[in-house]
């Protein structure tokens, strides 16, 4: 029996706090009605890399309607600066009856540096509830937050009183740019959530069967 021993450096990934990409659910749509705002997750840059683009869920949202994605800065625990702002997309009658995945580019690339923190949300533009997918079963406090028209940012837990506590279906999709060659079979890994409360999925699109994983820490330790 040969074996064939794969060490990956996940170059090419996505950043996700929900788990939907594990167990395909869905636990709530939320929006804001009469309203614009902001909702998504703070991530973690836990080595320097580089956002290109932010893809999120939207359950049924309104036809003829707009989003678009941003990624803000942190300071203070909060979302500071914006960093950048896709293009609109427009909802079709299909998005509202069957739902979309959307992944919007940045205009530009935004480098974010190791141990800095960063955010990406979906922008509902218009009126109508934007229906964005909310996951329950990962939750890290300080993490979700959501802005209405313009004001104040407010953590999801707090800002609903409880009514909500999990995470959007808003991820991040990224390079590293610490110079190591990324490989084709890294393209197919996913690790998250990110940061993680105790519990690490890695979802593989790729090879199924005959594979170990080793994880280590930061000092190249085996944990």
């Amino acid at each position: 029996n040969d074996t064939l021993l794969n060490y990956v450096v996940v170059s090419d990934t996505t950043y996700a706090r929900d788990e939907a990409a594990i167990t395909g659910l869905v636990d709530n749509s939320l929006g804001f009605n009469a309203n614009t705002g902001n909702l998504g997750n703070i991530y973690d840059a836990n080595a320097g890399l580089i956002v290109k683009s932010i893809s999120f869920f939207c359950a049924a949202p309104t036809e003829a309607e707009q989003v678009t994605a941003s990624m803000y800065s942190i300071t203070g625990g909060l979302p500071d600066v914006n960093l950048g702002t896709s293009a609109p997309y427009t909802f079709t009658a299909d998005d509202n009856t069957n739902g979309v995945f959307l992944t919007l580019p940045l205009p530009t690339p935004v480098a974010v540096a190791a141990g800095q923190q960063f955010y990406v949300g979906a922008d509902q533009l218009g009126q109508s509830n934007l229906t964005l997918g909310f996951n329950s079963n990962v939750f890290t406090d300080n993490t979700v937050f959501f802005q209405v028209a313009g004001g104040g940012w407010l953590e999801i837990n707090v800002g609903t009183g409880g009514a909500f506590i999990g995470s959007f279906i808003v991820r991040a999709n990224l390079d590293l740019y610490d110079q190591v060659s990324e490989s084709a079979f890294a393209k197919e890994i996913s690790v998250f959530p990110n940061p993680s409360n105790g519990k690490l999925y890695i979802h593989n699109n790729g090879q199924k069967e005959n594979m170990t994983v080793t994880v280590f820490n930061n000092l190249g330790q085996t944990v």
